[in-house]
């Protein structure tokens, strides 16, 4: 009974050591971040901030060439190393959502202002930075956590119950820290990377809009009126062929007709002639 006690002790006792060595993690990472930064009326970022931002700026843009428009902005999101999130277009609309790098927001932005086309322009922070600090605050001391109970397990003596239990807690820890690992990915994602979506729109809309349903009408009759002259051409050919043969059959029975009605007429005159002069 005296050797179960001692061994109840020296669990209890290394549990304790265990719990206090996470409180001592814990309070170590926590981090003093300074005020919030002050955006300027362009909406330019300050980066001298040790707060946690991600940005997010939105435009519109209207004008008459929106395909060159959506190409010279594209390749200049390439050159600030920027990739395009998603895009959508239809017709006379197109919207694109771009990532841009953090650290170079600012300069596209500038680059933007020197679009003559940009009719609206919003700009928005959210501030992540408790979420951020929890999150990095709460995998160290997991981390912390993890190793104490991994050195906890190579202590002679334990008796299988104690490494079950030790083992299931690690396996809880290692869950954790791979949800909020991941939560982690996301937030850095979110800074390293501001959002940028552009709304392009055309400035003729009713006019381009009308010349191109003119042009497709004008190409779908033409390639109907073709397609009906394929599928028509062997008939029209059988039936042009049957025209011709009963033209000729009609014209051909036409004049043996006038034939006939001629020699009746002759027939007639000679009769009459032969019957007048036997009257003499």
């Amino acid at each position: 009974m005296e050797k179960s006690n001692k061994r109840i002790f020296k669990f209890v006792f290394l549990l304790l050591l265990a719990f206090l060595s996470i409180i001592a993690v814990g309070c170590g990472n926590k981090s003093n971040g300074s005020d919030y930064p002050n955006d300027d009326e362009n909406g330019e970022i300050n980066e001298e901030t040790n707060r946690k931002i991600y940005y997010n700026v939105n435009y519109t843009i209207k004008n008459r060439h929106i395909d060159k428009t959506i190409a010279t902005i594209g390749q200049k999101v390439k050159e600030y190393n920027g990739y395009i999130d998603n895009s959508y277009e239809k017709d006379n609309y197109a919207n694109y959502v771009y990532r841009i790098p953090s650290d170079k927001l600012n300069d596209f932005m500038n680059y933007m202002s020197t679009i003559g086309s940009v009719i609206d322009k919003s700009f928005s922070s959210n501030d992540i930075t408790i979420k951020y600090s929890y999150t990095t605050e709460r995998l160290n001391t997991l981390y912390a956590s993890k190793e104490a109970y991994l050195v906890l397990l190579t202590r002679e003596g334990l008796t299988m119950d104690e490494i079950i239990s030790i083992k299931s807690k690690i396996e809880e820890i290692d869950t954790e820290i791979r949800t909020l690992e991941r939560t982690k990915a996301d937030y850095d994602n979110l800074l390293d990377y501001s959002t940028v979506t552009i709304v392009y729109r055309t400035s003729n809309k009713i006019k381009a809009s009308f010349l191109k349903d003119y042009v497709q009408y004008l190409r779908d009759f033409v390639v109907g009126l073709f397609k009906f002259i394929m599928y028509a051409l062997p008939f029209g050919i059988v039936g042009g062929g049957v025209a011709i043969l009963i033209y000729f059959l009609q014209e051909k029975s036409r004049k043996k007709r006038i034939a006939e009605r001629q020699q009746r007429f002759i027939n007639n005159s000679n009769n009459n002639s032969n019957s007048n002069e036997n009257k003499k």
